[in-house]
């Protein structure tokens, strides 16, 4: 029953309600094996909406905890991943799916983040000029118009013939609308969420060379794919560097991002620093 309330918004105090109810099942599942198994293909659903940071963090502790569970979490995960639209969720999100992915996983993993985060350069569509806004306006009322009159000619009883209306699909939203959570924050200036994004992508090729050796296709193919986002994010953080100033571009947060990105580039494309960093990247971050 606790369960079937989550998806009910209208409860008085419901937010409150549904990440006091997480917490209660996340201490539940983490002691008995049959409750996270019962349970948590179903919280994953809420990985949308309220108390989402409380889910994922116990979607965390399950794959943990629980090696046998780890396949249908993270291929939940990876199916609602378009769905997050926190920006803390989606990092938690992205540390657990290149910690925690392996084998046939990785380059499944590789498609479900390419979708949630599109192709570089991570930039949003410019707001349209006055006058192309009311042009745009004035075609979509247009087009809004002739479907509501749109109809067929039918022949009545009496042998006359009338015009019945039909009822036409709605004008689709704007692109800006169908951007993915993800790529949204992003273009919006996380460069937070963009590093871990780009880092996630460096995991996952580097697991790929740690199962497949170094000239595996599937390897190979996982670097070049990773390589991608971590020039898009690149150029987001010199974005934002200009504007930060020389002092605070080397030091501080601005500092941090740029060294993170540029190491996970070497790491992908230097044979030398991924002989030092595979074990770094593949083992050790789990591990700290």
């Amino acid at each position: 029953p606790g369960l079937q309330l989550l998806s009910r918004k209208e409860l008085e105090k419901g937010t409150a309600y549904r990440a006091m109810l997480v917490r209660a099942i996340h201490g539940c599942a983490t002691k008995f094996a049959t409750v996270a198994e019962s349970v948590v293909a179903v919280l994953m659903d809420f990985l949308g909406g309220d108390g989402a940071m409380d889910v994922i963090v116990f979607a965390r502790a399950i794959v943990e905890q629980y090696p046998q569970l780890r396949p249908g979490v993270l291929m939940k995960l990876l199916a609602n991943f378009g769905d997050i639209s926190a920006a803390p969720t989606l990092a938690v999100g992205l540390w657990i799916v290149s910690e925690y992915c392996e084998g046939e996983m990785l380059e499944q993993a590789v498609d479900e983040l390419d979708a949630a985060l599109g192709e570089p350069p991570f930039l949003l569509a410019p707001a349209p000029k006055p006058a192309d806004a009311e042009a745009e306006a004035a075609a979509a009322a247009a087009a809004a118009s002739a479907a509501a009159t749109a109809g067929k000619s039918i022949v009545l009883a009496d042998g006359t013939y009338a015009t019945q209306s039909t009822v036409a699909a709605e004008v689709p939203a704007s692109a800006a609308e169908a951007v993915a959570p993800l790529r949204k924050l992003i273009a919006e200036g996380d460069a937070f969420l963009g590093t871990v994004a780009a880092t996630a992508y460096t995991k996952l090729a580097l697991r790929a060379v740690a199962e497949h050796g170094e000239g595996a296709p599937l390897a190979k193919r996982l670097q070049v794919r990773a390589l991608k986002p971590i020039c898009g994010v690149s150029k987001l953080v010199a974005v934002s560097l200009v504007g930060a100033g020389v002092r605070a571009a080397h030091s501080g947060a601005h500092a941090d991002r740029a060294e993170r990105l540029a190491q996970c580039a070497r790491v992908l494309l230097e044979p030398r620093d991924r002989a030092l960093l595979l074990s770094v990247f593949v083992g050790a971050c789990r591990e700290s």
